[in-house]
């Protein structure tokens, strides 16, 4: 879910999102990314998540 996966962001990578709750019930299985970073540092985060 949207709030789990949220919460999920934020404890291991230190990314802030919106769960898609916020914007209608057809958001509950998404997320909204504000990509407003400098490239270093979403890298930072996707190397938290362990994500390439």
């Amino acid at each position: 879910d949207a709030w789990a996966f949220t919460e999920k962001l934020a404890r291991e990578g230190g990314a802030l999102v919106s769960p898609g709750d916020f914007y209608g019930t057809g958001g509950s299985r998404h997320v909204r990314v504000a990509v407003v970073q400098p490239d270093a540092k979403l890298r930072l985060v996707a190397d938290r998540l362990g994500v390439t």
